[in-house]
């Protein structure tokens, strides 16, 4: 196995313990997934419906993948991380004619450019084990089983799964 793993979002939630959206994403071909918490507006710039593209960050990186175009980037390759602070990083690798730039960024808004752009950002195995690992460990505390997902969260991924996304081959 390689040690980038892709990830994908698989869906939203809202928590009620904290009171705001979470985005749940996953190791693409593995059990592993995690949770980051988001604000609304981040939360709806990864709605599928068409509706809400104009009114949300999905509409900045637009513009901010269009501008790249027009200047001669690319956007090569998102790495996410999660820093001390235990909060999502991205890494985002730009390669132009005058060589290759790296930009760090919040981890949320670097997978809306990647949604944007039809990419998929990746994740160090290691990094990622760790954190589902560590949610498991969470769920463990509020008296779920370390296999299972809360019921709630259950529900939502097989609805996703019903609709096909964050399947493997929704690309």
């Amino acid at each position: 196995m390689s040690d980038l793993v892709p990830i994908v979002v698989q869906g939203i939630s809202w928590s009620q313990q904290h009171g705001q959206p979470v985005v749940l994403l996953r190791g693409l071909g593995t059990d592993s997934w995690f949770a980051v918490s988001a604000d609304v507006e981040e939360a709806r710039a990864f709605s599928s419906c068409a509706c809400t593209v104009e009114r949300t960050r999905r509409r900045l990186a637009r513009l901010a993948s269009q501008l790249l175009r027009v200047a001669g980037g690319e956007v090569e390759q998102i790495v996410l991380r999660v820093d001390g602070e235990q909060i999502l990083r991205a890494r985002v690798v730009v390669r132009s004619s005058t060589g290759t730039t790296t930009v760090e960024t919040f981890g949320l808004d670097a997978l809306v450019l990647a949604a944007e752009l039809g990419i998929m950002p990746v994740m160090h195995w290691q990094e990622l084990a760790a954190l589902a690992s560590s949610s498991q460990r969470a769920e463990n505390a509020s008296d779920e089983t370390a296999t299972e997902l809360p019921p709630a969260i259950q529900r939502l991924l097989a609805e996703l799964e019903e609709r096909g996304f964050g399947t493997d081959d929704s690309r």
